[in-house]
């Protein structure tokens, strides 16, 4: 919501396991995308995810985390 916020831009939040049920067709050229992918059982299925968006758009920005 700060994103949209602050910068005037749109901005949706989603859960990984959704990206491929149609949202995947939202990104064009130019649409940047954010990924925060932990370091657990879906790291390998969010990363897939992500360079499948990434193959559509020029920028993308990635967020490895740790386990606590």
């Amino acid at each position: 919501m700060k994103l949209k916020e602050i910068a005037y831009v749109h901005a949706e939040g989603m859960p990984a396991g959704e990206l491929k049920h149609g949202t995947l067709a939202l990104i064009s050229d130019g649409t940047p995308v954010v990924a925060i992918c932990p370091l657990d059982y879906t790291y390998e299925d969010s990363m897939a995810n992500l360079m499948e968006a990434k193959a559509r758009v020029h920028m993308s920005s990635e967020f490895p985390t740790r386990n606590l």
